[in-house]
Protein backbone atom coordinates (compact mmCIF):
# COMPACT_ATOMS: atom_id res chain seq x y z
CA UNK A 1 0.00 0.00 0.00
CA UNK A 2 1.19 3.51 -0.75
CA UNK A 3 1.33 5.88 2.19
CA UNK A 4 2.18 9.58 2.35
CA UNK A 5 4.07 10.87 5.35
CA UNK A 6 2.55 13.95 6.97
CA UNK A 7 4.76 14.70 9.99
CA UNK A 8 3.60 12.20 12.62
CA UNK A 9 0.94 10.55 10.45
CA UNK A 10 0.70 8.09 7.61
CA UNK A 11 -2.07 8.87 5.13
CA UNK A 12 -3.22 6.23 2.64
CA UNK A 13 -4.41 6.92 -0.90
CA UNK A 14 -7.99 6.35 0.24
CA UNK A 15 -7.70 8.70 3.24
CA UNK A 16 -6.96 6.29 6.10
CA UNK A 17 -4.66 7.80 8.69
CA UNK A 18 -2.39 6.33 11.34
CA UNK A 19 -1.04 8.73 13.95
CA UNK A 20 2.16 8.32 15.96
CA UNK A 21 3.69 10.09 18.96
CA UNK A 22 6.67 11.36 16.92
CA UNK A 23 7.43 12.35 13.35
CA UNK A 24 7.65 9.53 10.80
CA UNK A 25 11.22 9.29 9.50
CA UNK A 26 10.93 6.40 7.07
CA UNK A 27 8.61 3.63 5.87
CA UNK A 28 9.08 0.44 3.89
CA UNK A 29 6.92 -2.53 2.92
CA UNK A 30 7.66 -6.17 3.76
CA UNK A 31 5.33 -9.19 3.76
CA UNK A 32 2.28 -6.93 3.36
CA UNK A 33 3.17 -4.84 6.43
CA UNK A 34 4.27 -1.21 6.39
CA UNK A 35 7.27 -0.82 8.69
CA UNK A 36 7.45 2.66 10.23
CA UNK A 37 10.56 4.23 11.78
CA UNK A 38 9.89 7.25 13.99
CA UNK A 39 12.28 10.18 14.40
CA UNK A 40 12.63 10.59 18.15
CA UNK A 41 13.89 14.03 19.26
CA UNK A 42 17.23 13.97 21.16
CA UNK A 43 15.52 15.29 24.29
CA UNK A 44 13.02 12.38 24.30
CA UNK A 45 13.39 8.70 25.12
CA UNK A 46 11.89 5.90 23.06
CA UNK A 47 14.01 2.85 22.27
CA UNK A 48 11.16 0.98 20.56
CA UNK A 49 10.54 3.50 17.77
CA UNK A 50 9.64 1.01 15.03
CA UNK A 51 6.06 -0.10 14.29
CA UNK A 52 4.24 -2.41 11.90
CA UNK A 53 1.07 -1.11 10.26
CA UNK A 54 -1.60 -3.11 8.40
CA UNK A 55 -2.96 -2.07 4.98
CA UNK A 56 -6.04 -0.82 6.86
CA UNK A 57 -3.89 1.55 8.95
CA UNK A 58 -4.01 -0.44 12.19
CA UNK A 59 -0.84 -0.66 14.30
CA UNK A 60 -0.01 -4.37 14.44
CA UNK A 61 3.10 -4.29 16.59
CA UNK A 62 5.87 -2.24 18.16
CA UNK A 63 9.40 -3.63 17.83
CA UNK A 64 10.39 -6.14 20.47
CA UNK A 65 12.18 -4.70 23.50
CA UNK A 66 15.66 -6.17 23.86
CA UNK A 67 18.30 -5.64 26.60
CA UNK A 68 20.85 -4.20 24.15
CA UNK A 69 18.63 -1.20 23.38
CA UNK A 70 16.49 -0.80 26.49
CA UNK A 71 19.41 -0.13 28.85
CA UNK A 72 19.94 3.38 27.40
CA UNK A 73 16.77 5.43 26.91
CA UNK A 74 18.36 7.56 24.17
CA UNK A 75 19.45 4.54 22.10
CA UNK A 76 16.81 4.82 19.37
CA UNK A 77 16.73 3.14 15.99
CA UNK A 78 17.91 5.53 13.27
CA UNK A 79 17.82 3.68 9.95
CA UNK A 80 16.38 0.62 8.24
CA UNK A 81 16.46 -1.31 5.00
CA UNK A 82 14.93 -4.43 3.55
CA UNK A 83 17.30 -7.22 2.54
CA UNK A 84 14.39 -9.36 1.27
CA UNK A 85 10.63 -9.49 1.73
CA UNK A 86 11.34 -11.71 4.75
CA UNK A 87 14.03 -9.63 6.48
CA UNK A 88 14.17 -6.01 7.60
CA UNK A 89 17.38 -4.68 9.15
CA UNK A 90 17.22 -1.78 11.59
CA UNK A 91 20.22 0.00 13.11
CA UNK A 92 20.57 2.13 16.22
CA UNK A 93 22.98 4.83 17.47
CA UNK A 94 25.31 2.32 19.14
CA UNK A 95 25.98 0.30 15.99
CA UNK A 96 23.63 -2.58 16.80
CA UNK A 97 21.75 -3.90 13.78
CA UNK A 98 18.74 -6.10 14.35
CA UNK A 99 16.85 -8.19 11.86
CA UNK A 100 13.14 -8.45 12.51
CA UNK A 101 10.24 -10.55 11.33
CA UNK A 102 8.07 -7.99 9.47
CA UNK A 103 4.83 -9.70 10.51
CA UNK A 104 5.51 -9.65 14.28
CA UNK A 105 8.26 -7.11 15.06
CA UNK A 106 10.22 -9.85 16.85
CA UNK A 107 14.00 -9.61 16.70
CA UNK A 108 15.37 -12.66 14.89
CA UNK A 109 19.05 -11.73 14.76
CA UNK A 110 21.46 -9.21 16.31
CA UNK A 111 24.60 -7.97 14.59
CA UNK A 112 27.11 -5.48 16.00
CA UNK A 113 27.96 -3.10 13.14
CA UNK A 114 30.79 -0.91 14.47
Amino acid sequence: MKWKINRNMLVSEDGKTTKFEYEVKDVLEAKGVTIVLLKVPPSEAMTQNVFGVSPEGRILWQIEKIPETSSDETNTYVGMNKTSDQIVRIGNWNGLIVEIDPTTGKVTRKIFGK
